[in-house]
């Protein structure tokens, strides 16, 4: 191998598990020299491969405590994969607005929910979790919320919400690459963060269905605002 490239076998093999979920938001990677023995090529060689995954925001490494796993994991693969540009048709804007009203309808929702309802929901969560592809997924997760606006019959709040679906919908989602594999790091991410609001619904629990949904609020605010 050239002194100036890095090691393919070694950028294929974290960016895999990254994507994969092997490596885990937070979790330490082993040593420079452990890489270098492993693949056989030199601590420059993994030295030019850590650099590439920290400037895509994969990994962060600091100085004189080694190399960890961004705690941003899923999002900075759905960058890297798909191209995705969360400054991309007013992102920010419309999570704020979601977050003054959304929080009620999950708990309305939670409220009402009948037997049918609760099927429908698992069938939206399955297709989360099984996407054809990166805009199915994107599609299949405002489905999943809009069925909690249809729950509340509140036909206003229905409309902005659609509204809000149109503008994702105009620039793709903010993806450049709309028909790519979406990882499982991703998926698995998402279908957590949905799990938590799908349960006290499913148990007619309003409380712990608005505290949820609050919460999945504030970590869109604080991911699209840093």
């Amino acid at each position: 191998m050239k002194q100036g490239a890095h090691s393919p076998d070694l950028h294929t093999h974290l960016l895999n598990a990254l994507r994969n979920g092997e490596l885990t938001p937070g979790q330490r990677l082993p040593t420079e020299r452990s890489f270098a023995d492993q693949f056989g090529i030199s601590r420059g060689a993994v030295q030019r491969v850590l650099q590439d995954l920290e400037e895509k925001g994969l990994i962060l490494r600091k100085v004189g405590s080694g190399t960890f796993v961004s705690d941003r994991l899923d999002s900075a693969v759905e960058t890297f994969d798909h191209g995705v540009d969360i400054t991309r048709g007013n992102l920010a804007e419309h999570v704020e607005a979601r977050a003054a009203f959304e929080p009620w309808v999950v708990a309305t929702a939670a409220r009402y929910a009948n037997s049918e309802h609760k099927q429908e929901l698992r069938a939206r969560l399955e297709r989360v979790a099984n996407p054809e592809d990166w805009l199915d997924y994107k599609e299949g997760v405002y489905q999943f919320f809009r069925l909690l606006y249809e729950i509340t019959e509140n036909s206003f709040l229905l409309h902005i919400f659609d509204l809000i679906i149109k503008a994702r919908e105009d620039v793709r989602y903010g993806g450049e690459r709309p028909k790519t594999r979406v990882s499982l790091v991703i998926r698995n991410n998402m279908v957590r963060s949905l799990e938590a609001i799908a349960e006290p619904i499913e148990q007619n629990n309003p409380e712990k269905a608005e505290a949820a949904s609050r919460e999945f609020l504030d970590k869109m605010i604080l991911s699209v605002n840093t």
